[in-house]
């Protein structure tokens, strides 16, 4: 009788931890003071954040080696990754985690240095809001934006986003290079980053070329 209790008490034990790693996911927003690891989420495949209608998802997401994990908003139909908060910095673990502090910064922790962060301490950051358009948005008094994603874009730009003078999209590297598209001097540039880039489409050159063209006829 004694060993009976002692192993239903044994196996409460573990359904109740077992229900703790698995919290439900948060819908919409999340607040400061907000805490996450890729251990505590496993079982959301790392994502503890759905925007509104769970169009995206926002968490960790494993990088190449399956050992270390990266911060991402996810399309989650389409499993497709659309933008990377730690694309410089993939050796997080799964016991690193994401902070929203109530200073207003929101970052990524490697050991005791950040692999991303917001850089908005002093700001009086309200909520962090996953849009069902994918844009991550943090806010403060008054709804004022303080940060998003979609101002930061990695490799993707989705419906709906600006893409202006100064942004970048960069491709993961390929043999130790990638490839960029990005607004120069008031062109759209497609180039490869070699040690000296080289260009191979140019949106100026594009227009003269079809203007050049035009003018035979």
């Amino acid at each position: 009788m004694g060993l009976f209790k002692v192993r239903t008490l044994c196996f409460g034990l573990l359904l109740a931890f077992k229900i703790c790693i698995a919290a439900d996911q948060l819908v919409g927003r999340l607040y400061p003071g907000f805490q996450a690891s890729q251990m505590q989420w496993v079982e959301h495949d790392g994502r503890f954040l759905l925007s509104k209608n769970k169009i995206f998802g926002f968490g960790f997401y494993t990088a190449l080696d399956a050992q270390s994990f990266v911060l991402v908003v996810i399309h989650l139909q389409a499993s497709q990754v659309v933008w990377t908060a730690n694309r410089g910095d993939l050796l997080v673990e799964k016991s690193d985690k994401f902070v929203f502090d109530s200073n207003g910064n929101v970052y990524l922790e490697r050991g005791d240095r950040f692999a991303w962060a917001t850089n908005t301490t002093g700001e009086r950051a309200t909520s962090l809001e996953l849009l069902d358009s994918g844009n991550l948005v943090l806010l403060g008094d008054n709804g004022r934006t303080l940060w998003q994603s979609f101002s930061h874009p990695t490799d993707t730009l989705l419906s709906g986003q600006d893409f202006v003078e100064g942004m970048r999209l960069k491709s993961f590297p390929r043999r130790k290079k990638s490839d960029y598209l990005e607004f120069e001097s008031g062109d759209l540039v497609l180039y490869t980053g070699f040690q000296i880039p080289q260009t191979y489409w140019s949106l100026l050159h594009e227009i003269k070329t079809t203007v050049q063209l035009l003018s035979e006829f």
